[in-house]
């Protein structure tokens, strides 16, 4: 097309092509421009519809206004102007002093209203503010308190700990030393402390003088004897059947330890 004029031209499948000349001297051409005017009549219609929903609930919410301003009026403010009215022409002195003293009154009565709200307000907010910052502080002033005499009872704990296990391990060493001399007692009291103060490790199943339950041991002032794969049972039956042995209470079949005095 040599110019850029408004056309609508008929195709060979029945639809409309529309050339619309822009600003800078262009042409667009628009096929079917019945269904884009269909579409901008669509497009229309709801906009329309649109404005007229918001023109409804604009008139509901007048309505709704004038209803309210209506019901006060007739309620409250046609009766008081009715009172004053009546009052004037009975009183028209005082009414008028009245009338003179409200106007002039309005402002300061205002004022002061505006006054206490500010002052009731800021109290509120200030005593708010102050006691959240004492309250913080003391809270925080507490837990380091309490962070500090954590820390010492700690420190006094391990110390009365140590110090207990030291004077048990020194009466039981005294004990052991007493009881069974310082070559039988020594190394007792140090597998002892050992398996006291270590966790033993699972299926260690040894005594605390590293014997296994199937040994069989024979004490004596002199010597210690240890005998492997003996049945504890009988040997132990035997032993106690022996003149001058001493067997300790327990079960027997268990780990049995048998004493032989010398005489």
């Amino acid at each position: 097309m040599k110019s850029c004029d408004e056309r609508v031209l008929l195709l060979r499948d029945a639809s409309l092509l529309v050339t619309v000349p822009t600003d800078n001297g262009l042409c667009v051409a628009l096929k079917n421009f019945d269904d884009i005017r269909q579409n901008m009549t669509i497009s229309l219609y709801d906009q329309e519809q649109t404005d007229q929903d918001l023109l409804s609930y604009f008139d509901k919410s007048a309505s709704a206004v004038r209803q309210s301003f209506k019901h006060f009026e007739q309620e409250y403010a046609r009766p008081a102007l009715n009172y004053f009215l009546e009052f004037s022409r009975s009183r028209p002195i005082l009414a008028t002093f009245l009338g003179v003293f409200s106007t002039f009154s309005v402002l300061p009565v205002l004022s002061f209203l505006g006054f206490s709200l500010f002052v009731f307000a800021s109290c509120i907010f200030f005593s708010l503010a102050g006691a959240l910052f004492v309250a913080t502080t003391i809270v925080l002033l507490s837990g380091l308190l309490l962070v500090g005499t954590l820390t010492i009872l700690f420190f006094l704990s391990l110390f009365l700990t140590a110090c207990a296990m030291g004077i048990y391990l020194s009466l039981r060493f005294a004990v052991l030393i007493n009881k069974d001399g310082p070559r039988t007692g020594v190394p007792e009291w140090y597998q002892e402390t050992k398996k006291s103060l270590l966790a033993s490790q699972p299926g260690e199943d040894a005594d605390a003088s590293g014997h296994q339950p199937n040994e069989y041991m024979v004490r004596s002032d002199s010597e210690t004897l240890i005998f492997d794969s003996f049945p504890t049972a009988p040997m132990a039956q035997a032993e106690a059947d022996k003149p001058g042995a001493e067997v300790p209470e327990g079960d027997l079949g268990k780990d049995m330890v048998v004493v032989v005095k010398e005489e």
